[in-house]
């Protein structure tokens, strides 16, 4: 019957909806194009500062209960990164590498710091030697079908510490601008956006709020410039002895395997369903659904369909009124035939033949035939019983006038449109055999209205009759 939005079907949920359109490639580039900008390898300057009073960030002690790298005792208001970002598909891999300088003499100098502190870490020297981490995030096209992409797993600086995967998609806004967010439910948020001023370069900004704590814990701008993978390589290199960070601190230049950073890259169950749906390996849940009728179409099969019922149960009344109406015609004429000789037509009894029989029915000579008088008339022809449904359906036919009675005029037009009756009885009497013949007279003398015509029939018929019987004795002797 067709497929959505065609003749008498609901508009397709694509036509509203483009996460329902099946034609939008899962691929990252080809159903948007502006994430072009977004690829590719990148120079960063970071400025960090702290958001409760706008200074710049400081170097701050390492303790081993906290090692995370942001409260390092290194210089933490600017670091140089490098970003490798690369669309694959429906993936997207973000490899970055953030280096810090060695920590200012001002802090070195500091003799002590409170509850175990350190101006140093096991591997280096505080102002000599700086520090270098790893972020990354795998990344995958979601079944929205609006560019919109969702990190699959994180690793290094953004693998998170609070025991819980961050939930982290990422956006394009406008033509130049793309945004994420990152969030651990009651516990932190993040925001970041990239804007681009060209093809080559951007600015972005961060927001990092620690939610249980209620205060943004730090915010950072940046300025990208955009490199080739030569620059990228060699300048990453170049940046790791300019800031003197030891070998164990260094990662493999460039970051794009498993192999360099184990457990890294998680593995093909967990793109396809395992932790997040990826559009290039999974079944989107937006289905359009099996097409449906518009209301007015099922308005028109249902009165189609009352329509066709009517017109089959009309047919199926009319055929079996048709049969009752035969049935009870024949019931008639086989009464008429009882008395009176007929031919095969209505059109050919005698007149009078008929009168005497209409006479014979009015029982209180009254000049017409009541109910009473018609039943009893039926029944004393010894044809049968005829239901009260059928004989109802003859009175009612009869008494065309709905007066009660039938006078003689009704009851010859009701016989005048026997016709065929009277052909099919006529039939049945013809093909009578000489017994059944006999039969029938011998029923005539029991009526009251017996013609000489009868009488001399009925001696003529048994006369055969026995003249039949002895030539058949004869033979058998």
């Amino acid at each position: 019957m067709g497929q959505c939005g065609s003749t008498l079907r609901k508009p397709c949920l694509s036509d509203s909806d483009i996460r329902y359109d099946s034609k939008i490639p899962k691929d990252i580039l080809a159903q948007e194009p502006r994430w072009e900008k977004f690829q590719g390898y990148f120079k960063v300057e970071l400025f960090n500062f702290n958001a409760g009073n706008g200074t710049m960030m400081q170097p701050g002690p390492f303790t081993a209960s906290m090692p995370n790298t942001r409260n390092k005792p290194f210089l933490r208001s600017n670091i140089t990164a490098w970003y490798n970002h690369t669309f694959d598909g429906s993936r997207l891999y973000i490899h970055r590498h953030y280096l810090k300088s060695p920590a200012p003499a001002s802090f070195c100098d500091i003799p002590s710091f409170p509850e175990g502190g350190a101006n140093h870490t096991q591997h280096g020297i505080c102002g000599v030697n700086g520090y270098s981490e790893v972020a990354g995030n795998m990344v995958a096209l979601t079944h929205e079908n609006d560019a919109s992409l969702e990190v699959l797993s994180s690793y290094g600086g953004y693998g998170g510490s609070f025991g819980a995967r961050p939930i982290t998609k990422m956006f394009v806004t406008d033509e130049n601008t793309f945004d994420g967010t990152s969030q651990i439910p009651n516990i932190w948020s993040s925001t970041t956006s990239f804007v681009f001023y060209d093809n080559n370069s951007a600015s972005l900004s961060a927001i990092h709020t620690m939610i249980m704590m209620r205060e943004v814990a730090s915010t950072a701008v940046g300025k990208l410039a955009r490199v080739t993978e030569e620059e990228y390589i060699n300048g990453l290199n170049e940046d790791y002895d300019n800031f003197n960070v030891p070998a164990m601190n260094r990662a493999v230049v460039p970051l794009e395997s498993n192999e360099a950073m184990p457990g890294t890259y998680p593995n093909e169950t967990e793109w396809c369903g395992g932790i997040i749906d990826d559009a290039g390996c999974t079944v989107s849940p937006y289905v359009e659904p099996d097409p449906q009728f518009t209301g007015g179409a099922i308005a028109m099969f249902v009165v189609i369909g009352v329509l066709g019922f009517s017109i089959i149960a009309y047919s199926i009344h009319k055929y079996i009124l048709g049969k009752q109406k035969k049935r009870i015609q024949l019931h008639m004429v086989r009464g008429i035939a009882q008395n009176i000789t007929i031919a095969s037509s209505a059109g050919q009894m005698d007149g009078e033949a008929l009168l005497k029989e209409f006479e014979h029915m009015d029982k209180d000579k009254g000049g017409t035939i009541s109910k009473e008088e018609m039943k009893d008339w039926m029944a004393d022809g010894k044809l049968g019983e005829i239901s009260d449904k059928d004989f109802d359906a003859l009175w009612v036919a009869i008494d065309t006038d709905s007066s009660g009675e039938v006078d003689f005029v009704e009851f010859a037009s009701y016989l005048s449109g026997c016709g065929e009756a009277f052909d099919e009885v006529f039939q049945e009497r013809k093909n009578m055999t000489r017994e059944e013949l006999i039969k029938r007279m011998s029923q005539r003398l029991s009526m009251k209205h017996v013609t000489k015509k009868d009488l001399e029939s009925l001696k003529e018929l048994r006369k055969n009759a026995a003249t039949e019987f002895d030539e058949e004795e004869n033979n058998s002797t």
